[in-house]
């Protein structure tokens, strides 16, 4: 796990994970989870934003995953706080 912050707000989170999907839209889990299939992520798409996701409708179209952060970069506007 990392922290990430968002350089404008401040607001802080802590990523468990990565996946992109083919669409070329990233996903930051965080450790919120609300079941194995529901989490909360930062989604870079359209939209950058907060939400929910379900793991089981995304799946199919992962392309990436990882849970080594190590050598990842941030998301743009955001920094790793650790």
């Amino acid at each position: 796990m990392r922290k990430m912050k968002d350089r404008s707000t401040n607001t802080v989170i802590n990523v468990t994970e990565f996946f992109m999907t083919r669409n070329m839209w990233e996903y930051y889990v965080t450790d919120n989870k609300f079941n194995e299939d529901i989490v909360c992520c930062l989604v870079l798409g359209f939209e950058n934003e907060l939400g929910d996701v379900s793991l089981a409708e995304v799946g199919p179209y992962k392309i990436t995953h990882t849970k080594d952060l190590s050598e990842l970069a941030p998301a743009p506007g955001w920094e790793w706080v650790d």
